[in-house]
């Protein structure tokens, strides 16, 4: 006799009878086989009923399991381009600090750290912004400097 089964929201089948021991028939599956007027749980069958076994009971998660669960937050920005020009074109000790900071940021969110991540990364745009303030202010001045110079010289 074939018996059909649903699995994963999908009909499977035909099965024989040691083919659904095989398969792990459970005691709520649902399975149909001709002379059945509807879907019946595996238990419910005469024939199937001792083979049937229990099903398995849910499994125990923790506290830290169900929080890996949720949503994962994205990761922080992590100013690493910025660093690098402000490194390279503004302020070269405050980019250096930018860049530390903003390679530690997915670091910390790659070991589930977020906070930590949010905190490098708002290190990183401080440095960053600190920075590119700092030799805004230096490359005015200097040219402000020259520009002074050639007015002195132009004067005499």
């Amino acid at each position: 006799m074939d018996y059909y089964v649903i699995r994963n929201n999908k009909r499977q089948g035909p099965f024989t009878i040691e083919q659904l021991q095989e398969a792990g028939l459970t005691r709520t599956t649902k399975v149909w086989r001709e002379g059945l007027a509807d879907w019946t749980n595996a238990a419910d069958v005469k024939e199937l009923a001792e083979m049937a076994t229990a099903d398995a009971p849910p499994p125990v998660t923790t506290p830290q399991e169900e929080a890996n669960r949720r949503e994962p937050q994205p990761m922080p920005k992590t100013w690493l381009a910025e660093s690098i020009l402000v490194t390279l074109l503004c302020c070269p000790p405050f980019g250096i600090a930018a860049i530390v900071f903003a390679s530690q940021v997915e670091s910390m969110y790659c070991l589930g750290n977020y906070e930590m991540a949010e905190h490098k990364s708002a290190q990183a745009r401080k440095m960053v912004l600190w920075g590119f303030g700092l030799g805004l202010v230096l490359i005015v001045g200097y040219f402000g400097f020259l520009l002074l110079g050639m007015m002195a010289a132009a004067l005499q």
